[in-house]
């Protein structure tokens, strides 16, 4: 009886240590503290854009190098970038950014330009997943975790400077940019170009020919198209005249007599 005592004695002293470890673990920033922050992080943006920037030949970006410096002869090079951003970053406030291509750096407010964060996010030629995390910068209660934001950056469609794509633009596989990967075939999507196109090119024809037909070509094919609703409307109207006419005659005949 004792033994079992001090086993339940031993089980509650260690149930009281993992309460007052996890009351430790809880914010030690005050609740106004914590709104603050979780308002901040609210406050955090994420993005990209596209951009023409000019490079050498190793690809490295030259921000000092003007486009129309750029010629045949020269040793630079235009080049479509892709450039991301995290914005409203301040003093009591960290963030920390991953990816799916093996990035993983942390950016404090002194690492930025006035709050702002601003990398190279490479040339387009893969899609790229990015988390960004947002941590308190608080001395109470540094390095909790107040958001967490996921989002992609696309890659140049190989398919869209297909010929048959300039048709289609907005065809699924002739977008320029994609941000989720093709699961089709090659053949499959190559098939499924070449199907989309011939059917665009053919409402387009039969669209210019509407367009060329006469009005008295555009008349022949309404009749065509409503001749029996026609004759129907026809019929009601000649039958509705012609009891007209009946009752006419009959109310004169029946003032004549």
């Amino acid at each position: 009886m004792k033994m079992l005592k001090k086993v339940i004695l031993s089980c509650f002293t260690l149930l009281f240590c993992f309460t007052i470890q996890n009351v430790k673990a809880a914010s030690t920033c005050s609740y106004e503290e914590q709104v603050e922050l979780n308002n901040l992080a609210s406050t955090v943006k994420t993005g990209y854009e596209i951009k023409r920037v000019v490079t050498d030949m190793d690809g490295n970006i030259l921000s000092n190098i003007k486009e129309e410096e750029v010629t045949e002869d020269s040793a630079y090079v235009l080049s479509t970038r892709l450039q991301v951003y995290v914005t409203n970053i301040t003093n009591d406030i960290y963030i920390k950014i991953t990816s799916d291509k093996g990035l993983d750096k942390t950016y404090k407010f002194s690492d930025t330009n006035n709050g702002e964060v601003n990398f190279d996010g490479g040339d387009l030629t893969e899609i790229v997943n990015y988390q960004v995390t947002v941590y308190s910068n608080k001395e109470h209660c540094s390095d909790e975790l107040y958001r967490t934001i996921d989002f992609v950056t696309p890659m140049k469609n190989p398919y869209s400077s297909f010929t048959d794509c300039e048709a289609i633009p907005n065809y699924e596989y002739c977008q320029q940019y994609i941000t989720t990967p093709f699961l089709a075939t090659e053949y499959e999507i190559q098939s499924s170009i070449d199907k989309e196109y011939q059917k665009t090119i053919q409402q387009k024809k039969e669209e210019e020919v509407q367009k060329e037909k006469s009005f008295f070509e555009k008349l022949q094919d309404f009749y065509n198209k409503n001749k029996i609703i026609l004759y129907s409307i026809l019929g009601v109207v000649v039958i509705a005249g012609v009891l007209t006419t009946i009752v006419i005659l009959k109310k004169r005949r029946s003032r004549i007599l």
